[in-house]
């Protein structure tokens, strides 16, 4: 009778152990998942991270930490969706080559960062500042400005100019007519009045008609 007892008594310990011995497995098992799952997580975090770090680098100039040419088309993109008219400055620094020339590329390069920074200081609000490539800029203003409002602008840049005596900027500013515009016809005439402007001051022109 005792034996019978005691075997059964084991018999049952045994069970329980079994029971246990399982259930800590399927404890574990389910740890194991957990903690992979929240790593997977926190990578998955990490990858949006960098994704997104490398979009703005993307659209940023690595030298001056402007943005670039990335950056303007993208902002043009949803002007256009807006349909707002435009007021375009480009500008471009004169005698860069000869100063490379004569003083080396970081100097050169760090022309181009004190202009980068001249032009943010005197942006409007609500405006865009891009480095287009090597020597040249753009400001992109999303409205029509009066041509006192461009002077103002331009004036304020040479003012700044004069503190530096390595750094002069040509400028040419154009405003569309009115919001039905061709981008591309604004930064055009921008452009034409900025290589006529060497020597000069203040140049503004407006485009006369809508193509």
């Amino acid at each position: 009778m005792e034996e019978g007892v005691i075997m059964l008594f084991n018999q049952n310990l045994l069970l329980l152990l079994e029971f246990r011995t399982k259930n800590i497995i399927i404890f574990i098992i389910f740890l194991s998942l957990t903690a992979y799952l929240i790593w997977c997580k926190l990578q998955l975090n990490y990858l949006k991270a960098e994704i997104k770090e490398l979009n703005i680098c993307c659209e940023k100039d690595a030298l001056t930490g402007i943005g670039n040419r990335t950056s303007f088309y993208k902002i043009i993109d949803n002007l256009e969706k807006i349909n707002s008219g435009v007021t375009v400055l480009v500008c471009d620094i004169d005698g860069l080559k000869a100063i490379n020339d004569k003083y080396g590329h970081l100097i050169g390069d760090k022309i181009i960062r004190q202009a980068a920074i001249l032009l943010e200081r005197c942006c409007p609000e609500l405006s865009y500042l891009f480095r287009m490539g090597g020597d040249e800029f753009l400001i992109l203003i999303p409205e029509i400005l009066t041509k006192d409002q461009c002077e103002q602008i331009v004036s304020k840049i040479h003012w700044e100019c004069s503190k530096n005596d390595k750094l002069n900027l040509s400028i040419g500013i154009a405003s569309s007519k009115n919001k039905q515009y061709k981008l591309i016809d604004v930064i055009r005439e921008a452009d034409e009045k900025m290589y006529k402007s060497r020597g000069t001051n203040i140049n503004h022109s407006y485009i006369q008609e809508t193509i």
